[in-house]
Formats: C-alpha cells, structure tokens, sequence
C-alpha cells in the first residue's frame, strides 16, 4: 500500500477492507433498487450518484475525525453530556 494512504488510513486494515467492501455491496444494491425508476422515465444513474457521494462524504469524514486526539473527542463527549443535560431541563413543564 502507498504510504501516504497508509498514513491517512489509521487502524485496523481489515476493518478498512470490510468497509470498503461493504460500500461496494452498497452501490450494488442500490443499482439494483433503482432498476424499477427506469420503467417510471426517471434517470437511473441521479440515485447511485447521490449514494455515492454520501459515501464519499462519510469516508471523507470518517478519515477527518479519525486525526482528531482521542483525548479531545473525549473532552466534547463531557461537555456534550452537560449540554444535553442542560437542555433536557428547557423540556419540564
């Protein structure tokens, strides 16, 4: 594997095989469930288009928050705890 993908691609490379299989399975499905809008005169690729731009968003994602200090992820995580608790009190009568 290249090193500056190996670099981005942090973790577990299996896991990584996994998911990109899985998005593979996923435009194939959703080629296959977009079949019926061509018998309705709708375009067939603007689905599959769509789905694999939120995958690559997602993966995009994915890699971002993946540079992100754990120590950091978990410091949002209290203070998201505390916010939502502070907006679970806006919601009694």
């Amino acid at each position: 594997m290249n090193n500056n993908i190996k670099n981005q691609l942090k973790g577990d490379y299996v896991i990584w095989m996994v998911f990109f299989f899985l998005c593979i399975i996923s435009i194939i499905e959703m080629f296959s469930a977009s079949s019926t809008l061509v018998s309705r005169g709708s375009s067939i690729g603007a689905p599959i288009l769509r789905h694999i731009m939120f995958l690559g968003i997602g993966t995009a994602l994915m890699i971002i928050v993946q540079q992100i200090d754990y120590k950091l992820i978990k410091m949002l995580g209290y203070v998201g705890w505390v916010v939502s608790l502070g907006l679970l009190v806006f919601t009694f009568d």
